[in-house]
């Protein structure tokens, strides 16, 4: 039975690629609790839409030739904050008025 690697070192040596490192976006130093839970709810939606859109893709992958199709258009997600010049993704309070109404 081999051990689960748990070092970064060690991960990169069992798969044979590096592991990237998403940079803090607050260069280094902690963040205050609203900002790390904005932070958190960011991946969070972005995850739950991705996973929405992976399972309505699985559900409609056929290898049959269709004729029709489903557009699935994230509207409450169209305004970017990166374009209104925000730093960070979505708040808690887009997630919970988008998928929770």
């Amino acid at each position: 039975m081999q051990a689960v690697a748990t070092h970064r070192n060690d991960i990169y040596d069992d798969v044979g690629h590096p592991i990237p490192v998403t940079p803090s976006p607050s260069n280094e130093k902690e963040a205050p609790g609203s900002e790390a839970l904005d932070a958190f709810v960011a991946g969070l939606y972005n995850e739950t839409f991705n996973i929405v859109a992976a399972l309505v893709n699985r559900s409609l992958s056929t290898s049959a030739r269709t004729s029709a199709s489903i557009l699935l258009l994230d509207t409450p997600g169209a305004d970017n904050p990166m374009c209104a010049g925000q730093q960070s993704g979505a708040p808690l309070s887009k997630l919970l008025s988008n998928y929770l109404q």
